[in-house]
C-alpha cells in the first residue's frame, strides 16, 4: 500500500545539549548530567525529539578542550573539572549575593 500523500523532504539533522543537571551533595560524589534533542529542520518546520542523555562523574583533575560554541572548532586550551566547579561556585555565590542584597532592600 502506499503511503497517503508522501513527499521527499531535505533538511538538517543535529544534536544539541538543552539542559544540564548538576548533583552536589554534601556526603555523595558530585555529577552533572546534559539533557539532549536530536533536532530536524525541514524547510520552515522544526521539530525536536528528546534522546537519551549522557553524564560525569566529577574528576577534578580531569582535563578536556575548550570547544568554541560558535564554529565547534577546538580553541587548543583545556580546561579542568575543577576549575568547572569553581567558576559555577563563583556564578553561584554572585548570584545569591545580589539575590539577597534584593531582599534586604525595602
Amino acid at each position: 500500500m502506499a503511503n497517503y500523500k508522501q513527499s521527499n523532504l531535505s533538511g538538517q539533522e543535529y544534536q544539541r545539549c538543552y539542559a544540564v543537571s548538576i548533583s552536589n551533595p554534601l556526603d555523595a560524589t558530585k555529577q552533572m548530567g546534559f539533557a539532549e534533542e536530536k533536532i530536524y529542520v525541514f524547510n520552515d518546520t522544526t521539530i525536536n525529539k528528546m534522546v537519551p542523555g549522557c553524564g560525569v562523574v566529577y574528576n577534578p583533575t580531569a582535563t578536556f578542550p575548550i570547544i568554541d560554541p560558535v564554529t565547534g572548532e577546538p580553541t587548543g586550551a583545556t580546561a579542568t573539572q575543577s576549575q568547572v566547579y569553581q567558576m559555577l561556585y563563583s556564578l553561584y555565590i554572585q548570584t545569591a549575593t545580589g539575590r539577597d542584597i534584593q531582599q534586604q532592600q525595602p
